[in-house]
């Protein structure tokens, strides 16, 4: 079912959102390190359990799926494509709702952001968990894109995801950059690594 299979994604993503949040807002661990920390761990365990292995063949629900251009699939109301729908929801919430309000503030000074009155575990909290459950759910769409799986997928690509993003205009420190600044990152990064295969 292709529904268990994200579900299962993002739930997992998810218990180590809900892990990530707990070491920082609980342990006062520095937000980088501490993710990177799970990370590893994820990784080290997945290769520890599974070894080194390759599966090529996806259930016939992914494999459906496979058949479906999901990144150039538009909305049949707007044209967009949905990447760019989701962007701009997630630039707006950023920039105009106090939820994105109050990430810019804690990113910028997490004691500020409480004297200002903001929960800053409550928001600590849902932003890891947020981006854990849609990292398990891009992790699927990228599984069912490539058409296979390996333990190793992806292992040592988070700091080049860091490297976009602050090319993108965000700091390591938090507190400051845009949904816009970070596509355009990816996308300059996404370039050179390209030109630099080719």
């Amino acid at each position: 079912n292709l529904f268990f299979f994200f579900g299962l994604a993002m739930f997992i993503g998810l218990v180590f959102g809900i892990l990530n949040g707990i070491l920082v807002s609980y342990l006062k661990l520095p937000p980088l390190i501490a993710t990177l920390a799970t990370s590893s761990v994820a990784s080290g365990g997945l290769v520890m359990l599974l070894g080194t292995r390759e599966f090529t063949t996806l259930p016939s629900s992914l494999q459906s799926l496979y058949e479906i251009n999901m990144i150039t699939y538009t909305a049949p109301s707007t044209g967009f494509t949905y990447p760019v729908i989701l962007c701009v929801v997630m630039a707006l919430v950023m920039k105009f709702t106090m939820l994105g309000r109050g990430l810019y503030a804690i990113g910028g000074d997490a004691n500020a952001a409480r004297i200002a009155g903001f929960n800053v575990r409550r928001l600590q909290f849902f932003a890891y968990i947020f981006c854990g459950v849609v990292a398990g759910a891009t992790a699927m769409i990228y599984t069912t894109l490539m058409h296979s799986s390996t333990t190793s997928a992806l292992m040592g690509d988070e700091m080049i995801i860091i490297a976009a993003c602050v090319v993108g205009g965000c700091r390591l420190t938090g507190g400051h950059g845009s949904v816009g600044g970070t596509v355009l990152g990816v996308l300059l990064i996404t370039l050179v690594q390209n030109n630099l295969n080719m």
